[in-house]
């Protein structure tokens, strides 16, 4: 509890900085905007002084109309079964563990946004705190529900992917 109030303080006085993810304990972006959704959602905006300055610092659409998402523009729709995410996290959690870093620019961003997707959903389903509109738009009891089989399924698909390797080109192992 004590380190989580230190990243709050940590974030809220680095919020504009570029080293912000480099001093923070977060080893990425994801961690990171997982970390700060959360606190958003923990600290109602107006609740206490800090929860304001929460707000005020991180919430920059709440600030900005100019900025502002139509929302039927940003809706990501993903049609999951417990085989499909189960096959998600599973490769979320091989890649992270593997280095990549020698394939090209594409497939690198390919295999971040998947890890970053697997993180996102993980992150929904096992937080309590949804407001009403993300509860809709989630479809949280179904996601979760989704969630807790895919879990499940991982083990399996996990045991496959140890039999993959990353080679720098085709043909090479």
């Amino acid at each position: 509890m004590v380190r989580r109030f230190q990243q709050l303080l940590i974030v809220l006085s680095t919020h504009d900085e570029d080293y912000l993810l480099h001093i923070s304990d977060f080893t990425s972006l994801a961690d990171l905007t997982c970390f700060i959704t959360q606190l958003l959602l923990d600290y109602p905006a107006g609740s206490s002084p800090v929860a304001s300055e929460i707000h005020y610092r991180l919430s920059r659409f709440n600030h900005a109309p100019e900025n502002e998402v139509n929302m039927t523009d940003s809706v990501l729709h993903l049609r999951l079964s417990e085989h499909s995410l189960g096959l998600l996290y599973a490769f979320s959690k091989w890649a992270s563990q593997h280095d990549y870093s020698c394939q090209t620019k594409d497939i690198k961003f390919q295999v971040q946004s998947l890890i970053e997707l697997s993180t996102l959903i993980k992150h929904a389903c096992e937080t309590d705190k949804h407001s009403l509109l993300m509860r809709e738009i989630l479809a949280i009891e179904s996601l979760k529900s989704t969630h807790s089989l895919a879990l499940k399924q991982q083990a399996t698909y996990t045991a496959c992917f140890k039999q993959f390797t990353l080679s720098k080109s085709w043909g090479e192992v």
